[in-house]
Order: C-alpha cells, then sequence, then structure tokens
C-alpha cells in the first residue's frame, strides 16, 4: 500500500468516527432527558390515584341516586341503602361510608377501618306551595373518609332531582 492510499484510509477513518467531545454531549443531552422523564413519573403517578378515586366516586354516587331514585313513594327509606327519604317540610341527612371488604353491603352508617370515601347526602322536600316538584338530594362525597370535608383530599359534589309523586 501506497503513502498516499494509507492517508486517505486514515483520514476517511477520522471522518466517520465521534470525537470524545461528541460523546460526552450525547450522554449529556440523554441523561438530561432520561431525568426529566423520571421526574415525571410521580406526576403521572398522583394524576392516577386522583383519576381513579374520582371514578369510584362517581359511580357510587350513581348507585346512591339510583337507590334513591328507585324508592317507591309510600316507603320512608330507599330498599337498597336504607337512606331516608323526606317528609313534607322536612329536611333529612345521613353520613355513610364505602365498605368495599364487606360481602353484604356497600355502605355502612359506621366508619370501618378500610372505608376510604364518605357521602353525606341531604335530602330536601319540595315546598309546601309546590308539591310535585322533585326531592333535591345532595350527595358530597370526600376522601379519605377520616378527614373532615374542608381538609379532605379529594371532594365531589352531586345535585340530583328525584320525583316522588
Amino acid at each position: 500500500m501506497s503513502v498516499n492510499s494509507r492517508h486517505k484510509l486514515y483520514s476517511l477513518r477520522n471522518k466517520v468516527a465521534f470525537s470524545l467531545v461528541e460523546v460526552v454531549i450525547a450522554i449529556g443531552v440523554f441523561s438530561f432527558c432520561l431525568l426529566i422523564l423520571i421526574a415525571l413519573v410521580p406526576v403521572g403517578l398522583t394524576s392516577n390515584k386522583s383519576t381513579r378515586d374520582r371514578t369510584i366516586v362517581a359511580d357510587l354516587c350513581s348507585s346512591l341516586e339510583t337507590d334513591m331514585r328507585e324508592t317507591p313513594t309510600a316507603n320512608t327509606t330507599s330498599p337498597l341503602y336504607q337512606i331516608p327519604m323526606p317528609t313534607a317540610g322536612a329536611t333529612t341527612s345521613i353520613t355513610l361510608y364505602d365498605n368495599y371488604l364487606s360481602t353484604t353491603n356497600t355502605f355502612s352508617t359506621t366508619r370501618m377501618p378500610d372505608s376510604q370515601y364518605r357521602f353525606t347526602i341531604t335530602l330536601t322536600p319540595p315546598a309546601a306551595t309546590s308539591p310535585n316538584d322533585p326531592v333535591t338530594a345532595n350527595i358530597l362525597a370526600s376522601w379519605p373518609a377520616a378527614a373532615s370535608t374542608n381538609i379532605a383530599t379529594g371532594l365531589v359534589n352531586v345535585n340530583v332531582g328525584i320525583n316522588r309523586f
């Protein structure tokens, strides 16, 4: 091999290789991007837990609403969860706690060790001048169950009208 061809081969090899500075910069950029992705993991987990809690609460509120809607006019309590229905001129209120570990009942009036959510249900009857108006049901869900509503991690308020005539 002549000196010229060796020089061309050496110069070609130099042009296709990365320098040490380029490799260090690439590792630095990759490390920075990886650090950002790792920092986003807790944000994603927190968002996932919040969404999970809101989905569970929405499902439980729907179950409570359905139970109140299914209550016959003659009954004073709902058939499934024993929610007291209001009488003329008297607002009723009840606090229920979820009871997921129970195989017999989804809700209980006493907080169990496994209760995660608290539901305060307030039922207001229609005015005496408008007896055919619906009963107004306010379902205030909060979690954790042991916390008061002013320091709760999550809070959902649902208002529903229930026809009782």
